[in-house]
């Protein structure tokens, strides 16, 4: 696996891209819920390998609960979009 560029990293973690949502075709949003930080790190990896199909759009979101205030901080310090 070759390494990926802060700009790629944030592409596949659904940074804002206008062109995403004016481009007709096949194109999926895939969201992913996390419960708690520890599973967070391996699900940012599987979302960044995932993010390199143009096809698509991964976004995140922190499950309510004890670890929901953490689980967001580690969504934001990737770069991540965070859905409430």
């Amino acid at each position: 696996m070759t390494g990926t560029t802060g700009f790629e990293w944030r592409r596949a973690l659904a940074g804002p891209d206008p062109s995403w949502w004016a481009t007709r075709g096949s194109r999926h949003t895939i969201a992913v819920v996390v419960e708690s930080a520890s599973p967070g790190q391996p699900l940012l990896d599987v979302a960044r390998l995932a993010g390199t199909d143009p096809r698509l759009r991964v976004v995140f979101a922190a499950a309510p609960g004890p670890s929901a205030g953490e689980v967001a901080g580690l969504l934001r310090g990737a770069g991540a979009v965070v859905l409430p």
